[in-house]
């Protein structure tokens, strides 16, 4: 789960990236990398500002208790991925994946590829479409 903090709260080089703020799909409000993390893996009185934006705010614990997740067995890293994949980390995760590995990296992504936290997801959609129904 570190790694996957990293990716997202930013160090050295990378936090130039990680604390740019982006609109997703054009959506009225900036957000930034370090911001969603907090927003999906940490609890509420942690944020260094409201961070729901009108989204529903559920803690990682009760996503972890979800029938879906139980029946998955999903690790803690796991749900967090889904979580982060649902919203709008999509966009820079998306542009990680399409990014040409020859070419310059993408403005919003740089040199971040986001591994650990992909690696993640893809372990939790593979565990969810195993899981019995």
């Amino acid at each position: 789960m570190a790694a996957m903090e990293a990716e997202h709260s930013g160090t050295d080089a990378q936090r130039h990236f990680q604390t740019r703020p982006w609109a997703p799909d054009g959506d009225s409000f900036q957000t930034r990398a370090n911001e969603e993390w907090l927003f999906v893996a940490k609890d509420e009185d942690s944020w260094p500002r409201p961070l729901d934006r009108g989204r529903e705010i559920v803690q990682l614990r009760h996503l972890r208790r979800r029938a879906e997740a139980t029946r998955a067995r999903l690790g803690v890293e796991e749900v967090i991925a889904l979580r982060l994949a649902a919203g709008p980390m999509c966009d820079l995760y998306n542009m990680a994946l399409r990014a040409d590995p020859a070419g310059p990296p993408p403005p919003l992504v740089g040199t971040n590829r986001y591994p650990a936290t992909i690696r993640a997801l893809v372990s939790a959609l593979a565990k969810l479409s195993r899981a019995p129904p």
